[in-house]
This record gives structure tokens, sequence and C-alpha cells, in this order.
């Protein structure tokens, strides 16, 4: 028989029942708390591949909202890589594997992945499991990244143009970048193991850059000599700086040492230029001269106290205008405005200057423009001579041979007048000429028409008389000569056709007058062969000579 609980008893029991409902509630409160401030993914699901419950976490690791999560399957964010690990891990916990350990990538909202490390607890009763997830991402790309970070100072050593080196506190050669062949011949395993000492060509210079670096704890832009594998020497701009423990105690220095041979014979060159240049504007008879941007001087070479009697510092920060005449300056300050807007160069531009003593100086500017480094115009470079003599003479020559173009003028005015005066001279000849010529016609035609009226008469009386053949013979040639000579158409040829000769005056009339060449020739006491030469060449004279056209008809239609 069971003894029944006294009241008592039951009253423990029911304070104890009591105090377990409430540590009980307190559990599940602060379970509760837990899982929704967890900075870790907490979630639970069935062991068909489903979240069903998730904490906030999940959002902020992942991007998505619950709905989104818990409505696919987890399977589907995970990254394709992954994919059959995470089946064979769900496939495990359904075999009634308890507890599961995984890691893998899931698929963020904004589509990037990140690493996920998974404790799986699995209820298999229940057929459900809780998860507890960690973002791991950092941590499994921190060796990748550590590995890419070594090989890139790897092939950043490797690539230095400079040469990087190590030493110990001895001086010892501990470590030297791959440069070093290209620097100086040597390949690193040559060096390493050797001393710094050893390949310095100066001993002081070693000497002061232990004294400066144990000093100061560096140096920097340190320029030393150096000897290279063949012998020859480089010149070396070292930066260097102590090496320490952790405990601060120095253990050796290390450095970069950089290659400015060239540089430094290109300074050299430089310098050399310079002095030839310096020499140049002590020697030549010109001044040269430099302007910045604005036209004011920057630099003078000391011809300019030949040339215009000032210093050279007494010109510095002056402009060219300052020692011109107003009008002259005015004059030019517009054209080399144009000329510096233009940036153009200056080609024998002539200006007036005023000597220290305040005489006039012509110049004759040539220049060039001058741009930095980096294409930007700075000012101006050129050179000034003194061409006041020269346009002393032009100007000489030009009053010269002005004069001598005015006495020219003058002379052929004069000449003008004389030639206008010989032409009417000329004008009146011409007219008295002509007179002449018509007088002497006039004289002419008397003359004949008188002969011929005085010894027709005779020969009228004479004909009439008792002749023998000769005489009437002589009687008609003297009377067929006189009628020829007063005749009409024989002064027309004689005056039109100037380049006929008598004879050809003589055949011609003969013709005309119905004379055939046989007569003709008994006439002229001619050959045949003789009038038909002269008629051939009448015809040519005449202009019919490849005609068709008869003689004797051509000469009666032209009289």
């Amino acid at each position: 028989m069971t003894n029944k609980p006294t009241y008592e008893e039951l009253g423990q029991r029911v304070r104890e029942l009591t105090d377990e409902l409430l540590e009980r509630d307190q559990m599940e409160k602060d379970v509760e708390r837990i899982f929704n401030f967890s900075i870790d993914m907490i979630g639970s699901g069935n062991l068909k591949g489903y979240f069903t419950k998730i904490n906030s976490s999940f959002k902020k690791t992942l991007g998505y909202t619950q709905r989104e999560f818990l409505e696919n399957p987890f399977i589907k964010f995970v990254h394709d890589d992954d994919v059959e690990k995470t089946k064979k891990a769900l496939a495990d916990a359904v075999k009634g594997k308890k507890e599961i350990y995984i890691e893998n990538r899931y698929k963020c909202k904004d589509d990037s992945y990140k690493w996920i490390e998974w404790k799986v607890s699995v209820i298999v009763k229940e057929d459900k499991f809780i998860a507890v997830g960690r973002d791991i991402t950092e941590s499994k790309q921190a060796p990748v990244a550590l590995l890419k970070s070594e090989e890139k100072y790897r092939r950043l050593f490797e690539s230095l143009v400079d040469v990087f080196y190590q030493a110990d506190s001895s001086g010892k050669i501990t470590m030297v970048s791959p440069s070093i062949t290209k620097a100086a011949g040597y390949k690193p395993e040559e060096v390493i193991g050797s001393y710094l000492k050893d390949y310095y060509v100066n001993p002081d210079e070693r000497n002061k850059f232990s004294e400066l670096i144990s000093t100061n704890g560096f140096v920097e832009n340190f320029e030393v000599q150096m000897k290279k594998k063949d012998g020859s020497v480089l010149w070396a701009s070292v930066n260097a700086s102590l090496s320490k423990d952790q405990e601060g105690n120095v253990v050796g220095v290390e450095g970069i040492a950089r290659d400015i041979t060239e540089r430094i014979k290109g300074e050299e060159v430089l310098r050399e230029s310079k002095e030839r240049f310096r020499s140049l504007t002590e020697v030549t008879s010109d001044w040269i001269w430099e302007v910045d941007k604005n036209g004011f001087y920057t630099y003078s070479s000391p011809k300019l106290f030949d040339i215009l009697g000032y210093k050279t510092e007494e010109i510095i920060g002056k402009t060219p205008f300052d020692f011109m005449p107003p009008p002259e300056a005015d004059r030019l300050f517009d054209i080399f405005n144009d000329i510096r807007a233009s940036q153009k160069s200056i080609d024998c531009l002539e200006n007036i200057n005023l000597h220290k003593n305040g005489q006039s100086v012509v110049l004759e500017t040539s220049g060039i423009p001058i741009f930095d480094t980096n294409g930007k115009f700075t000012g101006y470079r050129g050179i000034d001579r003194d061409i006041t003599q020269r346009k002393r003479i032009q100007e000489e020559l030009q009053k010269a041979h002005d004069e001598l173009e005015n006495r020219v003028k003058e002379r052929t005015i004069e000449l003008e007048v004389q030639k206008s005066n010989l032409e009417e001279l000329n004008i009146a000849l011409q007219v008295l000429l002509d007179k002449r010529q018509e007088d002497k016609k006039e004289t002419s035609d008397n003359l004949l028409t008188n002969v011929k009226e005085l010894i027709a008469p005779y020969l009228e009386k004479i004909k009439k008389t008792k002749l023998d053949d000769q005489q009437k013979a002589i009687l008609s040639i003297i009377e067929s000569n006189i009628n020829e000579i007063a005749s009409p158409f024989t002064r027309k040829m004689s005056r039109t056709y100037l380049n006929l000769t008598p004879a050809e005056i003589k055949v011609a009339n003969l013709i005309r007058h119905g004379n055939n060449a046989k007569e003709i020739a008994e006439l002229m006491s001619l050959s045949p062969r003789t009038i038909y030469n002269h008629r051939k060449s009448i015809r040519k004279k005449l202009g019919i000579e490849n005609k068709k056209t008869n003689l004797r008809s051509y000469l009666l239609s032209i009289f």
C-alpha cells in the first residue's frame, strides 16, 4: 500500500515544478534571445533540404529575406562546385548521422559567394536538424591573398630596376635583387656573402656612408662610385636605413641603389655645354638674352654693356620696352603680344633702344619660344644685334638712291620735252615734204604737158615732110617715147608700183596698147626671151602671178 504524500510534500513538489517551469521559461527566452541576436547564422530545417526557421544573421550574411530563403531548398544557394558534397552531407543526416561538419560556398543576393562553415545537429526521430553557420570567407581567402602577396612581392623583387640589398651588421651582403646583373654585371650568387666595402671605388666614401647611417639611422640620395664586374665604374644614388630586431638592436642595413651614371654624364655634358655657352656669350658680338612668358628678362649676356651700356643686373626683371623711346615701345608692344600669344619665333624684328647715355641704338631681334618638359610655354630665348651703323649706311645709300632717282626723273622730263619738240618738228617737216611732193608732181605734170604741147606740133610738121624709111622709124620712136612719158598710165605705174623697173614700165605700157611680145622686142631692140621675163616679173609684182588673168585686160582695168 502506497503512502500518500503529505501536504507539505505536495507543496514542496509544486514549488519545485513551479521553479522548473520558470527556469524552463527563462531558458527558452534565453535561447530565443541567442537565436535572434547571434552573429552566427542559426536555423532549423527538415531533412528534405529546406530551412523552416532562420535568424536575422542569414539576411545580414547572404542578403536574402526570410521568405526568399525558406521558400527554396538550400541546395539552390550552394555554389555548383560544392553541390555534391552538400548533397552527401544531407544524405548522411537522413541515414542517421547526428553531427555533421561542412564548409561550402553560398551565393549571396548580389551574386557574390561566401564561404560558410556549418555545424549541424540532426534529430533523426523528428526528421529535422539544427544548424549553426559562420562566415569564414576572410580566413579562406587569407592564404590565397598571402600567396598572391608573396607572388607579387617576388615578381616585384625580380623586376626591380634599382638594386635592393640587405647586409648584416658586419657589412656582409645577405640578399641582393637580380637587377644587380644588369646594373653591375654580377650574378646575385656572386655578390651574396661578399662585403659592401669591396665594391666602393673610394674607401673614404664608404667611411662617410657608415658615419652618416650610424648617426642618423638612414641616408638619402648618397652618391657614390661603385665597381662593376668588368672593372668599369658606375655612379649610384643610395637610400638605406639600419635594420633592427624586435628588441631594437641593430642587426644590419638594407637599401636601394640606383644607377645614375647616365645622369652624371649628362650633368657633366650640361656643365661643359654651359661653359661653352658662357664662353660663347662672352666673345660673340651679339647680345644673348632670355625672357619669361610675361616678357621680363631672366638672363642677359655681358655683351649688353657694349651695346646699351647696362650691366646684367640692371636689366634683370625689366622688359625690353623699358629701354625704348615711348613711341617705339607702343609700336612694339602690340607686335610682341601677338607673337607671344601665337608662340611663334621672332625673326629679325628691328627696334630702337636707348643707350644708357641717351643715344639711339637700332637692334635686330630674333628669338625662339621656350617650353618646359611638359610642353608648357615659359618664355623666349634670343639674340639682339646692333645694326645702327648698317642702318646709317642704308639710309645714306637710300638718300643717294633717292637723289639719283630724282635726277633721272628730271632728266626724263627734259627728254620728254625734247621728244615733244622733235615730234612737232617732224610733223612740220613731214608737212613740208608732202608739200614738196605735191609741188614736184604738179611741176612734173606741167612739164610733161608742156613737153607734149611744145614738141607735138613740130613732130606733125616733120611727119608732113618727105622722109626716108629710116627717118620715119626714128620719128616714130621719138613720138612714141614722148607719148609714153606724158602718158597718165606711165606716171601712175611709176608712182604706185615703185618696184617696177623703167624697162618693165615701158613693156607694160606697150602691152596695154596691144603690142605683142615680138613687136615689143623689135621696138625695144630686146630678145623675145627678155620680153617674156619682163612680162613674168610684171605679173608677180602686180600680184597676179598665179592667176588666170589677162595681163593687158588687168593693165587696162587699173587705169
